[in-house]
């Protein structure tokens, strides 16, 4: 038998508070994701909470050392506010100042009628990583991807798809 909303948000918070204790801001991240989930589903306020998911991604990249700046990647079918954000770099301690994400103004709906889920990602920008276009012959030269980014790229699409595995088959129930 699946928990309760109020037992479900009982154990999030309980869940919660063991990533904050050890700083395990990739946990605090998919935490606050997952509450957001759920409140929006409820139809209450989840801004706060997309927000606080993005809080501890940039925290988790300024963490490791290696990323200083952030580029914000939107889908494909992204509403207009989020399109002008797309590419955009940041500097990680002025997008904890800022924050431009979550998209306060995004109209995309998850859910029909409940529009504002921003689905609007940080990518960490890699120190090493050359800043050549990919159709420029020394692209091909440099190779677009250096050790480090490829990992981190690997890491990524492994992250990103454990979420849809989880998260799609929890937004048709």
């Amino acid at each position: 038998m699946a928990p309760s909303g109020d037992d479900r948000w009982r154990e999030l918070n309980r869940e919660l508070e063991g990533a904050m204790a050890i700083n395990d801001f990739q946990r605090m991240s998919q935490l606050y994701f997952e509450m957001a989930l759920q409140t929006y589903r409820e139809g209450r306020g989840f801004a706060h909470l997309l927000e606080q998911r993005a809080k501890a991604e940039l925290m988790h990249w300024k963490r490791s050392g290696d990323v200083t700046q952030v580029s914000v990647q939107t889908a494909d079918d992204s509403c207009p506010q989020c399109k002008k954000l797309n590419g955009a770099r940041f500097e990680i301690d002025d997008a904890l100042h800022n924050m431009p994400l979550p998209q306060v103004d995004c109209s995309h709906e998850l859910q029909t009628g409940k529009p504002g889920w921003c689905r609007c990602l940080y990518l960490p920008v890699i120190k090493d990583m050359p800043e050549v276009a990919a159709d420029q012959p020394e692209a091909k030269k440099q190779g677009f991807f250096t050790p480090a980014s490829a990992i981190v790229f690997i890491i990524l699409l492994f992250i990103c798809g454990c979420a849809l595995c989880y998260y799609v088959p929890q937004l048709t129930r």
